[in-house]
């Protein structure tokens, strides 16, 4: 009985402190891996739970969780308060959410990871800072057997591709273009894994303009799952004419819901060009005409027409002939090119120049400018054009007059170094001493 009588008011005063014990324990935090083996390009869930024993005065400072080849990312509401019991008493706490996504095979480690917290005092009431370290934490990923030939890795429930072509494929001209747009879209990996989707075109006189990749994730709000999309373009300009091929597209992945490999597909595309008309094939010009004439032109234009009247079919024969032969000469195409810089939009100045240049130098394409002596500037301000017209997110990107006028003094400079290089050795003046046909000497 008297054992009893000390024992009482002991538990009964250990029971009056737990309270307090609790109370004065630090801030805990603990981080849970679900699962701990996934594939590659899987997310893996890390959960991190802070605990205090009052209440939190500012919102805890988390560590990013960022790790060597792998993609960490916060889901929608991955913070969210939660509560839980600590011997008797009801703790306060946050819930932080990751989702990794581990690119390549191996075991990742997470150690070291801080946090920062700041809390009610339990005793003051008063804000007092803490700082909690994580412990060692790891989880492995994994390449499916069966899968280990692909490369890279895509794990998906499902893969799609999309192909739109845009502008005609059969009926091009020299300078016309078409568009390819490819779409890629993936069930349960984020858009980076995709790979690049269009090959470069390796056809002569095809030339590639392809803007920036657009990449996105869509998450499902209820159960998280992520779905990529990778977006790319390019426009195909052709120089010449001909039968090119735009190269099928396939993408290999691993089925993650029937575990096999499978292969995902856009056809091949055939543009066919026709080549650029001779003289004796082309129609008479079409469209606007330039109404830069002068007075004397216009006199010219009517003796000449009063004479076709007056003397009848022979005289027009000849002058139709001769127009024929003016609108396939070089310095009908230079006019017209320099017409299109100072009035015409992109398009316009590229058919023109493209027209202009084998007249210029029979074979020139545009692609040759840059090794053409005296044409380094036309190719710079060219380069400059095919960006504006192809390069651009938001479209055709308008000429301003200083563009025009850099182009129309780079069209001038080529068109002189190359009449230069034509007509240079009929410029020579002959000796000015005369020589004897016999013995060389001067006569």
């Amino acid at each position: 009985m008297a054992m009893l009588t000390r024992t009482v008011p002991v538990l009964l005063l250990c029971l009056a402190a737990w309270p307090a014990w609790s109370a004065g324990e630090p801030p805990r935090a603990r981080i849970d891996i679900e699962p701990e083996q996934v594939n590659v390009g899987e997310p893996v869930r890390l959960r991190l739970t802070v605990l205090v024993p009052t209440w939190f005065t500012s919102p805890p400072v988390f560590p990013d969780l960022e790790l060597p080849n792998a993609i960490t990312r916060l889901p929608p509401d991955s913070s969210f308060p939660t509560s839980a019991r600590v011997g008797r008493d009801t703790w306060s706490g946050i819930v932080r959410d990751y989702q990794v996504f581990p690119q390549l095979t191996a075991r990742y480690e997470l150690a070291g990871g801080v946090i920062q917290v700041r809390y009610a005092d339990p005793e003051t009431r008063q804000p007092v800072s803490a700082e909690i370290t994580l412990g060692p934490q790891s989880f492995r990923a994994v390449v499916p057997a069966g899968a280990e030939a692909l490369a890279p890795y895509l794990g998906a429930t499902k893969l799609d591709l999309e192909q739109e072509i845009g502008g005609e494929t059969t009926t091009l001209r020299p300078g016309d273009a078409v568009v390819r747009t490819v779409t890629a879209r993936i069930a349960g990996m984020p858009a980076m894994f995709l790979p690049p989707l269009l090959p470069e075109s390796g056809d002569t006189g095809l030339r590639a303009y392809a803007r920036e990749p657009r990449v996105s994730d869509t998450v499902a709000a209820q159960t998280g799952a992520v779905t990529g999309t990778r977006v790319e373009q390019a426009t195909y300009v052709v120089e010449q004419g001909g039968t090119f091929e735009l190269p099928a597209i396939t993408l290999r992945w691993w089925n993650t819901a029937l575990k096999q490999i499978e292969e995902t597909t856009v056809p091949a595309v055939s543009l066919i060009a026709a080549a650029p008309v001779t003289a004796a094939e082309q129609p008479p010009a079409r469209g606007r005409r330039g109404w830069s004439w002068t007075v004397a032109g216009f006199v010219v234009v009517l003796v000449l027409a009063a004479l076709i009247w007056r003397y009848g079919g022979a005289v027009r024969a000849r002058m139709s002939a001769w127009q024929t032969r003016w609108r396939h000469s070089e310095g009908y195409a230079y006019r017209r090119l320099l017409y299109a810089c100072n009035h015409g939009d992109g398009h316009e100045i590229q058919r023109r120049l493209i027209a202009w240049l084998p007249r210029l130098a029979p074979g020139l394409e545009v692609h040759d400018l840059a090794t053409v002596p005296g044409a380094g500037a036309l190719a710079t301000e060219v380069r400059v054009l095919m960006q504006c017209l192809y390069c651009r997110d938001n479209g055709e990107l308008p000429l301003d007059g200083r563009h025009r006028r850099r182009l129309r003094a780079a069209v001038r400079a080529a068109r002189a170094a190359g009449q230069r290089a034509q007509y240079g050795a009929a410029d020579t003046l002959p000796p000015l001493n005369p020589t004897s046909a016999r013995d060389g000497q001067p006569l």
